[in-house]
């Protein structure tokens, strides 16, 4: 059996909110998706952009859980999509 990876070149600069760090990674494994990649694979201090945010009123927080749904959506779909193609072969 061969399996496809993909190894993210993370590119970490300053955000300035959550949705930013979400859609840079669901950038990422959208794109992994498209070259029918089985597994993304991310650098280990990948998060430490999200240091990067300030600290201002807590709107960063009210607002992570809706981006976190984009992202677990995005690798639920490529999941899916991986065990359909699997079904098939």
């Amino acid at each position: 059996m061969k399996l496809r990876v993909s190894a993210v070149q993370y590119h970490l600069h300053t955000i300035g909110s959550f949705e930013q760090f979400a859609a840079q990674v669901t950038s990422y494994v959208r794109t992994a998706e498209e070259f029918e990649s089985d597994f993304v694979l991310f650098p280990e201090l990948f998060t430490t952009q999200l240091m990067s945010i300030g600290r201002g009123g807590g709107a960063a927080k009210r607002s992570r859980s809706g981006s976190c749904r984009n992202i677990r959506g995005s690798i639920r779909s490529c999941s899916r999509a991986w065990h359909a193609k699997r079904a098939c072969t």
